[in-house]
């Protein structure tokens, strides 16, 4: 509502006048893809680990899932362990082998993004004027894939056991063992020929970002570089990962809107192209992702308090 106030209702509602029904359908169908997409992902990841859950139940908890990151500003942190938590008490897997699928995820999802960002984010540093807080969201990123990454290195190399002891020092040496068995069994799951064509896959999920935000520009009738448009998208994109709004809700929009701003274009119609795409990758998704929430409740037990009687 701020970022509407400030850039203007009357040039806002003109922008927004422009959209046409036809290719805001084709949006939300480039949308499902995604999400279509990377439920596959998932699921031939944790076919590999043995477990067969089929696509369907793996598409309602991931959503599931998803609805922790779009309402909580715990971005992927809280929705991967909301996810783990969901994938353990709906199907037979147990925790170790959720978080093995998990971070083999995540390695094949975010090192290919965080290769993309890098790349887009310093040309927008150094030709768009791109904000500073993009390098602290680049940083956050590559923090996030470099643990990954040394997780799984460290699994390999440490044959030693973690010893076991009481109290909070046994707790800690629990997290840290089921930590290890979670990293070692992840680096098992797929060969070289699993991590080319997921890796492929993911490139393709990426590509569709900047092609959603074309989409928009291209109904609202704004003549726009394709350079800028993949610069706008992952910057803005990136930021709103930052763990400060649910969903990253005005960090994507104003990241966005300021980008046009800086170069040449109104604050307005960046907020537009903002909004209409949030609308399809956020708000869309948010629907689909409360419903699943809601059937995921009502067709199974999950136990979320224990009392002791």
């Amino acid at each position: 509502m701020a970022l509407t106030v400030w850039a203007g209702w009357q040039e806002l509602i003109e922008a927004l006048a422009k959209t046409d029904p036809l290719l805001l359908t084709l949006l939300f169908i480039v949308q499902l893809i995604t999400l279509l997409l990377l439920t596959y992902q998932w699921e031939y990841i944790i076919r590999k680990t043995g477990d067969l859950i089929g696509y369907w139940k793996t598409f309602i908890i991931l959503q599931a899932g998803y609805f922790v990151e779009m309402v909580t500003p715990s971005s992927k942190l809280g929705g991967e362990a909301a996810k783990i938590y969901l994938f353990r008490h709906n199907t037979q897997m147990n925790y170790t082998g959720v978080t093995a699928a998990m971070l083999a995820q995540k390695y094949i999802s975010l090192v290919p993004f965080l290769l993309i960002a890098t790349v887009f984010t310093l040309t927008g540093y150094i030709y768009y004027g791109v904000p500073g807080v993009s390098i602290i969201a680049l940083l956050f990123l590559a923090s996030i894939v470099i643990v990954l990454l040394g997780l799984a290195a460290w699994s390999r190399k440490t044959n030693r056991e973690i010893g076991v002891a009481e109290g909070l020092t046994g707790k800690v040496l629990s997290g840290i063992r089921f930590i290890k068995n979670a990293s070692e069994e992840s680096s098992r799951i797929l060969n070289k020929k699993d991590i080319t064509y997921l890796f492929s896959l993911s490139g393709l999920i990426w590509i569709l970002y900047p092609f959603k935000v074309w989409i928009v520009i291209y109904m609202l009738g704004y003549d726009i570089g394709l350079v800028f448009i993949v610069v706008v998208t992952y910057v803005s994109y990136l930021v709103s990962i930052l763990p400060v709004t649910p969903g990253g809700i005005g960090t994507f929009e104003g990241t966005m809107a300021l980008l046009f701003s800086l170069n040449g274009y109104t604050f307005a119609e960046g907020l537009a192209v903002a909004l209409i795409t949030r609308l399809a990758t956020y708000w869309f998704p948010l629907l689909i992702s409360f419903t699943a929430s809601i059937y995921l409740s009502k067709s199974t037990e999950i136990p979320l308090l224990h009392k002791k009687q």
